[in-house]
């Protein structure tokens, strides 16, 4: 998967709350590690059928972002 993070999330964050490039990279390799195992991998696809599931029911409320970074129902 390609590494997006180059995209701005910290919309409406102050500078003490942002992660350094660093932080940010060391954060990812961790959470590759937890799931790149099994019982994760196993774990994240039945949430995401649980999610389809609840889409195609039309359980879900559409998202959008806000200007300064929160998210509001659409």
């Amino acid at each position: 998967m390609e590494n997006q993070s180059n995209r701005s999330y910290d919309v409406g964050l102050n500078e003490e709350e942002t992660e350094t490039e660093e932080e940010i990279r060391a954060s990812e390799a961790k959470w590759g590690q937890l799931f790149a195992k099994p019982k994760a991998r196993r774990v994240m696809r039945e949430m995401a059928r649980e999610a389809l599931e609840d889409y195609r029911a039309g359980r879900t409320t559409e998202i959008t972002i806000t200007e300064d970074g929160r998210l509001e129902p659409g």
